[in-house]
């Protein structure tokens, strides 16, 4: 039997170990659907063992033997990309600064090479020991957001291997810094406020441990006028040492 609650809701996970610990607060997963459970029963049959009753079934019971559910979620944010590419997300906060006499040897046009931080500006590159000022786009050329500095061919420094000395700012460091692949399952705890807009009630429901499966390819330079792409997870509902159910809807154990 397959029911389907057409509706609205919000969704929010957070990581939880193998043992059931949370190890960080709630975050909305963003615009998300469908959000599926799927409940497998396996039906165990009583025979009679009676001359009455030999070859009737006179008792049965349901055993549950897996229970399986996925999740697509419409909305790109670190959380989500993290779990997608199988790696971990962490915060970032860190006050941006100045940097004087920097001292790098750069290499010969077409090369690249980095400075210590990445998100600069107010760029000064000087000789070493200083005395030359050099200028940018005519003897050199930076990628500011990477941090990355090459020469310019016909430039003062087209020879490369010279040293240099680069002043800059970098910007503070806000947001999050997401990982890839250093983890092996990712586990969370879901939650979701959700409304049946058939039935007009609201409902909810709570998955203590989730393992996500994602498997897919995600373009991060895609074809021209794509739409956003998809994060598609599969789920498999773990119960919790200690509980008699993976989770619940409406307060009630699946």
């Amino acid at each position: 039997m397959t029911k389907a609650y057409t509706g609205t809701g919000t969704i929010y996970m957070r990581p939880v170990s193998a043992l059931g610990v949370k190890s960080d607060d709630f975050k909305p997963v963003g615009t998300a659907y469908p959000l599926s459970v799927a409940v497998t029963n396996e039906q165990i049959k009583v025979p009679g063992r009676t001359v009455e009753t030999a070859g009737q079934t006179i008792a049965a019971k349901n055993k549950i033997t897996e229970i399986t559910g996925s999740l697509v979620l419409k909305e790109w944010n670190a959380q989500n990309l993290a779990y997608a590419l199988s790696g971990s997300y962490a915060s970032q906060v860190a006050g941006g600064a100045s940097i004087t006499d920097e001292s790098i040897t750069i290499p010969v046009p077409g090369e690249w090479i980095d400075v210590l931080h990445r998100d600069i500006s107010t760029v000064v590159v000087t000789s070493d020991p200083a005395g030359t000022t050099y200028t940018v786009d005519v003897d050199y050329e930076f990628d500011a957001k990477l941090g990355l500095f090459t020469t310019v061919t016909g430039g003062a420094l087209a020879a490369g291997t010279v040293a240099t000395l680069i002043d800059y700012d970098y910007a503070a460091k806000t947001g999050y810094l997401v990982q890839i692949g250093d983890t092996v399952q990712n586990r969370v705890e879901i939650w979701a406020n959700l409304y049946d807009e058939y039935s007009q009630i609201y409902y909810t429901i709570e998955l203590d441990s989730v393992i996500l499966g994602a498997n897919q390819e995600i373009n991060f330079i895609s074809e021209p006028d794509a739409e956003t792409e998809e994060l598609q997870f599969l789920l498999t509902p773990e119960t919790i040492t200690g509980n008699t159910s993976p989770g619940r809807v409406g307060g009630i154990l699946l």
